[in-house]
């Protein structure tokens, strides 16, 4: 249902919000979420080649020490699903029917890095890398009443968002980045959007990311692949 109002804001475009307080407005807010549905859209080039990366799927996070996850994935035409429940991760490529893989565990990140769509998280693990956040206004996205916030973001701040606790091999070219966030009226992510140029291995590469994110709490059943279609990658 769509909400009626915009969420909490500065007293007019332009003002500025307390960056300690922004942060803790959504990470309240996101502790009050087991599941929701997002949609990802991220344009990139490699090597001069341009690349489109899709991905839609559900996330069920009633268990935040076993979440579980539904994607649909196409990089590059590449298609694939995931699936993760809890500790175990199965894939399946387009190209091979109905055959579903299961994920050693200590490979499940590199399948899974692309799946983080927790935004709040994100964007607390970079805290100290926000240097302002500004409300741009009111908008609507897909029908729902938001304020939309613009995040100055240091340049090193991309490098923070997967927690990992020190800074990533990833760069941005540049000594800072917007940072796009649409918020509902319980302050909650519907949208995200975001364009710059990453520093990979001394090679630009631009990026541009657009991701909605909705059905909140709303009933989701994830289940694993039948065993008979299940190999060992």
């Amino acid at each position: 249902a769509a909400s009626s109002a915009p969420a909490q804001t500065a007293a007019a475009p332009g003002g500025q919000e307390n960056v300690d307080d922004f942060i803790a407005r959504i990470v309240a807010a996101q502790a009050t979420v087991r599941t929701y549905s997002v949609e990802l859209n991220t344009k990139t080039a490699i090597g001069g080649t341009e690349m489109t990366i899709k991905g839609d799927g559900v996330v069920d996070q009633t268990d935040r020490n076993a979440m579980n996850i539904a994607m649909n994935m196409d990089m590059g035409g590449l298609e694939m699903e995931l699936i993760k429940l809890g500790d175990q991760m199965y894939i399946k490529m387009a190209a091979a029917g109905d055959s579903w893989f299961s994920i050693p565990k200590d490979k499940m990140d590199q399948y899974s890095s692309g799946t983080n769509v927790d935004y709040a998280e994100m964007l607390a693990n970079a805290k100290e890398s926000i240097t302002k956040v500004t409300y741009v206004g009111d908008d609507t996205v897909d029908g729902t009443s938001t304020s939309h916030y613009r995040l100055t973001m240091a340049g090193d701040a991309l490098g923070k968002m997967g927690g990992t606790g020190t800074e990533t091999s990833t760069k941005v070219d540049g000594d800072s980045f917007d940072y796009d966030l649409w918020l509902d009226d319980a302050d909650l992510t519907r949208k995200v959007a975001m364009e710059l140029t990453m520093v990979v291995e001394s090679q630009k590469v631009p990026m541009k990311l657009l991701s909605s994110v909705g059905d909140y709490n709303e009933p989701v059943t994830i289940t694993a692949p039948s065993k008979d279609k299940i190999s060992e990658l």
